[in-house]
């Protein structure tokens, strides 16, 4: 999920997937938790509880097989894609490598936010590379676009199969009706703001971005799909776990921030920006699956023990039984192996406090 440093035919100077994935533990974050009011009551309820409104789903993800600089993103994709059928989503659209250049994404962009209401839900998911671009219009405090890294026909990469945050925000704005909630949850580089909801575009609508880092950092790919995704469904099952099935988004992005730290402690701050204060603590999440759930990273974990001792082990202690072979057969990294083993029990209980501490 690494950028493209410079103008060219393909990305073949972007840093292979996985480096920096792990920091120090205890170094300073950008990124901290929202403040969830408990005892807060939704005005709107998501479909699966209310049922009223349609959930829309945009899905791209992209491995990058035809370029010198594969990932291994449409493992996130297909994990959201499994998500989304537990949900039983009205509708779902997804863009698989070539399948995602710019003319079908724009096209399926359109699609998709024009069949939206007013109590729907739009959302629009990405897991690939992203990059910055010189800013256009002057509307970058930065001097630089962030933009999604579409691929041509033949799977390639150049600055022309970029699509610009600008360009994507008109995209969604132009076609979606105003009261629609959206989600963008983008697992890529440099996307920290790739949403732009801070422009006055977004005013009148009720939008929230979850991205992998901020505009100035990195996304690591584990060679297993992305850590922010992999985060973010660990979260989801943990949330789940706590019995209240209807929580915000605000709620979900704490959630996934507590699993980057204790399960990867990457060095990528993961991101929530909103189109207007407060709107991630008002919208309901709206995937959430009607039987128990478990992430896949955990489903992975559990499938590499003996069979006997399945029903014995809760996910979040699955993490710790797991030897170095095991764990490094999943497609973690050294580093990242390190880190769980270096786990000490404590930190496999920390989570149901931080649950009733966070107010979720």
């Amino acid at each position: 999920l690494y950028a493209i440093p410079a103008m060219g035919a393909e990305c073949s100077a972007i840093k292979s997937p996985c480096t920096n994935v792990c920091k120090s533990r205890g170094a300073p974050r950008t990124n901290i938790p929202i403040p969830v009011d408990r005892q807060k009551e939704f005005s709107r309820l998501a479909p699966c509880s209310s049922g009223e409104g349609e959930i829309f789903v945009l899905l791209c993800a992209l491995d990058y097989k035809q370029t010198n600089n594969p990932l291994t993103c449409t493992v996130d994709g297909n994990n959201l894609v499994e998500l989304a059928k537990l949900c039983n989503v009205t509708a779902m659209k997804t863009l698989f490598n070539e399948e995602a250049t710019i003319p079908n994404v724009t096209e399926a962009l359109t699609e998709m936010a024009g069949r939206c209401g007013p109590n729907d839900y739009f959302i629009f998911y990405y897991s690939g590379h992203g990059t910055n671009m010189p800013d256009q219009n002057d509307d970058e405090v930065d001097g630089q676009d962030e933009a999604y890294c579409f691929v041509d026909q033949q799977g390639q990469i150049s600055y022309k199969t970029c699509m610009r945050d600008d360009d994507f925000a008109d995209l969604i704005t132009s076609n979606v009706d105003e009261e629609t909630r959206i989600i963008l949850i983008s697992d890529c580089c440099h996307s920290g703001s790739v949403g732009d909801l801070s422009k006055p575009q977004w005013d009148e609508y009720r939008a929230v971005a979850i991205s992998g880092c901020t505009d100035a950092q990195t996304s690591g790919d584990t060679g297993k799909g992305g850590i922010c995704t992999h985060s973010l469904l660990m979260g989801l099952e943990n949330l789940l776990k706590q019995g209240d099935r209807d929580f915000s988004v605000a709620a979900l992005y704490n959630a996934t921030l507590f699993e980057d730290q204790r399960v990867f402690d990457s060095a990528q701050d993961i991101t929530l920006r909103e189109s207007n204060p407060g709107v991630a603590n008002e919208m309901v999440w709206p995937l959430v699956p009607p039987n128990p759930y478990t992430a896949p990273m955990n489903r992975a974990k559990h499938s590499a023990r003996p069979s006997s001792s399945y029903e014995q082990t809760d996910p979040v202690e699955s993490v710790q039984t797991l030897t170095s072979e095991q764990l490094l057969a999943l497609g973690l990294s050294p580093a990242l192996v390190a880190f769980i083993q270096s786990l000490e029990d404590e930190d496999l209980e920390e989570f149901s406090s931080a649950v009733y501490q966070a107010g979720w």
